[in-house]
């Protein structure tokens, strides 16, 4: 509408309103009704994932590259006891977080991808302890790869590539 107005002629521009909105760095979205600017970066990367969730071209990944090393292996999605229990020895350990509990399946994983922690977070420390090649802090991974997903893990660089789906 603001735009529309502008262009008709209809309102004039607020010069000083236009230099803070050049900048801020933020997205526009439609929601149903209206549009609304998000400069929130988690909310941002959230919206984006989305898109390219709905999309389906996600290839790769970033996080924080917590140990060292290159593997490429099936990924085996855990989010509840029972997705740890069909853990196979090899799979690359993908879960929101991990716990002690989660020591016995990593130590027969090829590694580790977690969506949330930092670099003393227990899957970076066990997995330095392990040398299994480790990536934290990947946003929605939980969500973006799938049980049975060939994965290249890059522990060194934090990334992640989506090879096979």
């Amino acid at each position: 509408d603001e735009i529309k107005k502008l262009m008709l002629n209809k309102i004039k521009p607020d010069l000083k309103e236009l230099e803070d909105r050049k900048s801020k760095k933020g997205i526009f979205v439609y929601n149903k009704t209206k549009f609304e600017f998000i400069e929130d970066k988690e909310r941002i990367n959230k919206i984006k994932n989305k898109i390219i969730l709905e999309k389906g071209k996600i290839e790769s990944l970033k996080g924080t590259g917590a140990s060292t090393g290159l593997i490429k292996a099936r990924a085996r999605v855990v989010k509840t006891d029972t997705d740890l229990k069909e853990f196979k020895k090899g799979e690359i350990l993908v879960a929101p977080h991990t716990e002690p509990r989660h020591t016995i399946y990593m130590k027969i994983s090829s590694g580790v991808i977690t969506d949330e922690g930092g670099i003393t977070c227990h899957a970076a420390i066990v997995s330095r302890e392990l040398s299994l090649p480790c990536v934290i802090g990947v946003k929605n991974a939980t969500d973006i790869i799938k049980t049975g997903d060939i994965i290249e893990l890059n522990g060194k660089t934090g990334t992640i590539k989506i090879i096979k789906n």
